[in-house]
C-alpha cells in the first residue's frame, strides 16, 4: 500500500507528540519536485547516545527516524528524495539501499567533508539530473506533520520564486525566529 506517516505516541523533550496515521491513498505523483533531506550533522549533542549511529538513523518505532521522514514525503507524492549525508553515511547509505520505500526513489550524496545546510543542499542539487522545477527542502532530525501539498499548491498558486514553511512557538530561542 502506500506509504504512511508514522503512528503512535513517542516523547519529546517537551511534550509527548500523538499522530494519527493517514488513510488517504497517496497524493497524485510529483515528479517536478524532488525533496532534499539533510541528514550529514555530527548530532553532537546526542551522539553519546548512538554510538556509531547518526542522529537521523536513531530507531523510532521499529525504523530509523530518517526513514519515517522519507514515507512521509511519499504521501504527499514526492517520489524523488536525496538524502545529503555526512558523518556516519555509510549507515544511512546501507539502510536505503536495503529497504525500499514504496512509491520514493531514495539517492544519498555524501558530503567528503562538512559543507553546512547550504552546502548539503547545493551539492545534492548539481548533482540531480534531470533537475526538478522546484525543490523541498527539510532536516532529516525533525519531521513537521504538515500539508505539504497544500504548502506546494499555495506556493504554485503564487508563483513565487522562493517559499519558507516556518513553525510557530512560543519560545524560538532554541532555534531562531524568521523576520
Amino acid at each position: 500500500g502506500p506509504a504512511r506517516p508514522l503512528a503512535g505516541r513517542w516523547p519529546t523533550a517537551d511534550c509527548i507528540v500523538t499522530v494519527e496515521p493517514n488513510e488517504k491513498p497517496m497524493r497524485t505523483a510529483r515528479p517536478d519536485i524532488a525533496a532534499v533531506v539533510l541528514a550529514g550533522g555530527f548530532g553532537t549533542r546526542i551522539r553519546h547516545l548512538l554510538p556509531g549511529v547518526p542522529k537521523p538513523m536513531a530507531m523510532v518505532a521499529g525504523r530509523p527516524f530518517l526513514e519515517h521522514v522519507v514515507r512521509y514525503l511519499g504521501t504527499f507524492g514526492l517520489s524523488r528524495v536525496i538524502l545529503s549525508t555526512g558523518y556516519l553515511a555509510e549507515v544511512i547509505e546501507a539502510h536505503f539501499a536495503a529497504v525500499r520505500v514504496p512509491g520514493v526513489e531514495v539517492s544519498c550524496v555524501r558530503e567528503a567533508t562538512p559543507l553546512g545546510t547550504a552546502g548539503g543542499f547545493l551539492q545534492a542539487a548539481r548533482g540531480a539530473a534531470p533537475a526538478p522545477n522546484a525543490w523541498l527542502v527539510l532536516n532529516g532530525d525533525s519531521l513537521v506533520f504538515s500539508d505539504f501539498a497544500q504548502f506546494i499548491d499555495e506556493f504554485e498558486r503564487a508563483r513565487l520564486p522562493a517559499a519558507i514553511m516556518g513553525l510557530r512557538l512560543s519560545d524560538a530561542a532554541r532555534f531562531g525566529t524568521f523576520e
